[in-house]
């Protein structure tokens, strides 16, 4: 949500599903699809969204 923008697709349905109380983080959800189903995202967005869910990524 940064600068009030709001995600959409897979990665806004996570993010919803963290804040609903669904998901504790959607860190370990991005990293799966990332690495085991091949999920495509770039990196600025993947650091973005962690950023934006305080889930402060590691590089």
């Amino acid at each position: 949500r940064h600068l009030g923008l709001r995600y959409t697709g897979l990665i806004g349905v996570l993010v919803e599903a963290k804040h609903k109380g669904v998901l504790s983080a959607v860190k370990p959800q991005l990293d799966e699809l990332r690495n085991i189903a091949g999920f495509r995202i770039s990196d600025a967005l993947y650091v973005r969204v962690l950023q934006d869910e305080r889930e402060e990524s590691c590089g």
